[in-house]
């Protein structure tokens, strides 16, 4: 079953596109079931994206779960929790989490 709306999908296209662009880590990767740091921080990231940069709600975990390669959504919802803590304790992933919404208005061709 198909659980991803449009806004979910445009902003995780982006994502990907970002993440590959700021962390280096591609979408095979991050679709892989392979658990490395870098990887992992690269799905908290894309999580962190998509819970706060999708308009009006964010993701659901299920619908992010299925954008990286069908994860379960309880993985998605630790991936979450995870973020929140690293947004508190590192500078490097709180600058690449606003990065984000300076690349997608870059995008859309709004003015920064």
């Amino acid at each position: 079953m198909r659980i991803i709306g449009y806004e979910d999908k445009r902003i995780g296209e982006l994502a990907f596109v970002y993440i590959r662009l700021h962390a280096g880590i591609d979408r095979i990767e991050l679709q892989s079931k392979r658990r490395a740091r870098n990887l992992v921080e690269g799905r908290m990231l894309f999580t962190w994206i998509l819970r706060n940069h999708t308009g009006a709600r964010p993701a659901s975990y299920p619908a992010i779960g299925e954008l990286l390669g069908d994860l379960d959504p309880s993985s998605i919802r630790y991936l979450d929790g995870k973020a929140d803590i690293l947004r508190e304790r590192d500078p490097a992933f709180v600058a690449l989490c606003a990065g984000f919404g300076h690349f997608e208005q870059e995008r859309r061709g709004d003015p920064a």
